[in-house]
């Protein structure tokens, strides 16, 4: 574990949004990784989709 107890790093992951026009762009998302620690840290990040997409528009 990294970090001395009661003092470990905390990471977590806001504003998740998908990205990209439908047969046009490449899709992905788009994230905030927050991260907060006393000294450098080395973070990886695995964002999954497990529902279908509710809608899309094309503007």
């Amino acid at each position: 574990m990294l970090g001395e107890p009661g003092q470990e790093p905390n990471v977590y992951v806001t504003n998740i949004g998908a990205h990209g026009k439908p047969g046009v762009e490449a899709g992905g998302v788009e994230f905030l990784l927050h991260a907060e620690s006393l000294s450098p840290i080395d973070v990886a990040v695995t964002i999954t989709v497990e529902n279908p997409v509710e809608a899309t528009q094309v503007v």
